[in-house]
């Protein structure tokens, strides 16, 4: 769930400076990953891009963070420059589902897809609204031939 402390903690995270978080918020994944088969099986991790210009603004990519820390713990590598997001968009936050689709759509390229064929890859991110990020990101992996697409996120602000 994505309210009260939890929420407040990945908006400091995310737009607080706050990166000395990251530590902390990836127990969280790395719990749910010892957990599952598929997420402990994965051959790389891929931490959803931010586009340059905002990665620079904010000082780091939150979702990079993470990934980093989770494959530091759990061994597992991590391609932070294999998907780029290299289409500047405006904020999703405050966007309906079907102009979040929109707006999204295209803004992910592949680096290097001859690395990532046939592997399974484990997309990580801050939080789920609409699915529409991650959808995106996995129709450009699917470029590459990838074997399995899994995605894990912090927290998940929708109806389950």
């Amino acid at each position: 769930m994505y309210e009260d402390v939890f929420r407040e903690l990945i908006h400091l995270f995310k737009y607080k400076r706050s990166d000395y978080l990251d530590n902390f918020l990836a127990e969280f994944l790395i719990r749910k990953i010892l957990e599952n088969d598929d997420f402990k099986n994965t051959d790389f991790i891929v931490p959803v891009p931010m586009h340059w210009f905002d990665k620079f603004r904010r000082g780091y990519n939150q979702a990079e963070l993470l990934a980093l820390r989770i494959g530091k713990i759990i061994g597992k590598p991590i391609l932070s420059d294999g998907l780029i997001k290299y289409k500047r968009i405006p904020s999703q936050t405050t966007l309906s589902m079907q102009k979040r689709i929109k707006n999204v759509k295209g803004a992910f390229k592949l680096k290097n897809s001859k690395i990532l064929e046939g592997r399974k890859i484990l997309l990580i991110d801050d939080v789920f609204t609409t699915g529409a990020t991650l959808n995106e990101c996995s129709k450009t992996l699917r470029f590459a031939k990838v074997k399995q697409i899994n995605a894990l996120t912090l927290a998940c602000v929708c109806r389950v």
